[in-house]
């Protein structure tokens, strides 16, 4: 059965809820930010032919009343369905994905250079961020997360 787009809007809240409550209010941000922007894609319009000219352009041609179709980049947008979409897309990237780029720096660096690195800003605070592997609970919780992702998207995909 299709997501109604009522369906779709409660599930974006309860997981943009969810996802501030952990602090992934920079995920959550970009997400609303392309949501924004729209969809875009080219659309056929009609325009007056001496409104596709520059000024200087028109100066040298005769004023033209005629129309002509043309072809322009437009911002449509997106539906509650595919907002979802975005959403999980963006948590899989922002949390699944950055994920596997930290178990393999993580990998490389224990097994080629030593058993942790850490990081010093140089800032008053000082605090010091130490790379090292996770815990095989972050790591269960990460793969579940990312299983259930997977999961929700290909829902939402076939019921569309």
């Amino acid at each position: 059965m299709p997501l109604s787009p009522d369906d779709a809007v409660r599930l974006y809240k309860a997981i943009v809820a969810k996802a501030r409550e952990l602090k992934l209010d920079w995920i959550i941000a970009q997400v609303e930010e392309h949501i924004s922007l729209g969809s875009v894609a080219p659309q056929s319009l009609s325009v007056k032919e001496r409104d596709l000219f520059d000024d200087r352009i028109l100066e040298l041609k005769p004023k033209s009343s005629s129309r002509r179709r043309a072809t322009f980049l437009v911002s449509q947008p997106y539906s509650d369905q595919e907002k979802l979409k975005l959403l999980i897309e963006s948590l899989m990237v922002g949390i699944v994905e950055l994920n596997l780029i930290y178990d393999a720096v993580v990998t490389f660096t224990t097994t080629n250079i030593q058993s942790s690195v850490q990081f010093t800003p140089e800032t008053e605070s000082r605090e010091t961020f130490v790379l090292e592997p996770k815990v095989p609970e972050e790591q269960a919780a990460s793969e579940k997360l990312s299983s259930l992702l997977v999961e929700l998207k290909r829902e939402i995909t076939d019921a569309d």
